[in-house]
């Protein structure tokens, strides 16, 4: 599947054999109405009928994982997700589910963009009372990927 940008305007957006059609405002709309930041996300994840898959040992991401969750439920120890090089319009939501460290990281050090940092090369939740629960955004413009923290804070290598 080839990532696309969505604009402004009613969508379409599919996830593997489901499809659902919201507009942005509503999803914008939906996702400010609820209470937290764990249940925006979620929210936000059931609204687009977005697929998660729960990785326990690291896990290197392709562009076919455009617009899907991944999770660390069930690890032992730290998990790192490796993105895919950047491709406009890609987009994937990490949540912590295991109270180990995930990170998320470039394929290519530097092509992350988070808080103050233009050229990151790695964005872990180590932080003990973050790690469960910590959720975040990658969306990429082509050039590079940005990593958006939804919940928590993520501790930035470069």
């Amino acid at each position: 599947m080839d990532p696309k940008m969505y604009p402004q305007g009613s969508q379409s957006y599919a996830a593997g054999d489901l499809e659902t059609t919201r507009t942005i405002t509503d999803l914008i709309e939906t996702f400010d109405a609820t209470n937290s930041n764990q249940r925006k996300v979620i929210s936000l994840l059931n609204m687009l009928k977005i697929p998660a898959s729960a990785k326990t040992a690291n896990y290197t991401l392709t562009v076919n994982d455009h617009m899907k969750a991944f999770t660390n439920r069930g690890a032992t120890g730290a998990v790192t997700f490796t993105l895919p090089a950047p491709v406009a319009g890609f987009i994937a939501f990490f949540l912590g589910a295991a109270d180990q460290t995930w990170t998320i990281a470039a394929a290519t050090n530097g092509d992350i963009v988070y808080v103050n940092d233009l050229a990151a090369n790695s964005v872990a939740w180590s932080t003990s009372s973050e790690k469960i629960g910590g959720a975040a955004l990658v969306w990429s413009d082509g050039t590079s990927m940005f990593v958006v923290a939804l919940q928590g804070t993520g501790t930035v290598a470069t």
